[in-house]
């Protein structure tokens, strides 16, 4: 239940950092980001994504530094993902309850719960097993799950075949699975209180 919480908490997080660069851009460039800045490839739209896996970087961290002296696994991980998942479900709700005309609902309810299992995954998997959590590893893995993320939401923009876009989760997914056939390691001295 803590991870669920923690993810939740580094959902709102990375909504509270999007909507802190958003007013930014305003106040300092006297102009409205985009309402649509998800339609196209947008600076903003990689900082959103760097955003989201940095805070989702973070928050796993900071679990697996709590489990000191236990083992970690992935469902720890998949656990996290799933209440980040959910909050941000929970936001395209509202978008969706507020402008129908602009959220494919059902399939972002899919993509956006593997998309978030499927990265937290790969991201607690990574620190898992590389055993390493300094600034250059965590540079790297942001780096890595950021990338899938930003190939994810561009396979949307750019309204690729249905089962394609299927097949490219069900194998990101697939990924973390093959990570959890040692699901048990100890947690790395990771310097991070």
């Amino acid at each position: 239940m803590k991870a669920f919480i923690f993810g939740l908490l580094a959902a709102l997080g990375a909504l509270i950092a999007e909507l802190t660069i958003s007013d930014l851009y305003f106040i300092l460039l006297g102009k409205d980001l985009e309402t649509n800045y998800f339609n196209q490839i947008t600076l903003f739209l990689v900082a959103v994504v760097l955003i989201e896996e940095f805070f989702k970087y973070i928050m796993l961290i900071k679990l697996y530094a709590s489990q000191k002296n236990q083992t970690t696994n992935i469902s720890i991980a998949l656990l996290a993902g799933l209440g980040f998942a959910c909050t941000e479900l929970a936001f395209t709700g509202l978008n969706f309850f507020f402008n129908p005309e602009t959220v494919n609902f059902n399939w972002s309810v899919a993509g956006v719960f593997i998309l978030h299992l499927a990265t937290t995954g790969i991201i607690g998997s990574l620190i898992i097993f590389r055993k390493k959590t300094g600034l250059f590893s965590a540079a790297k893995i942001i780096t890595v799950t950021a990338c899938l993320h930003l190939a994810y939401n561009l396979m949307i923009i750019y309204s690729l075949n249905f089962w394609l876009v299927f097949l490219y989760l069900v194998i990101m997914f697939g990924t973390v699975f093959k990570f959890s056939r040692q699901t048990t390691a100890k947690m790395p001295n990771s310097g991070i209180s």
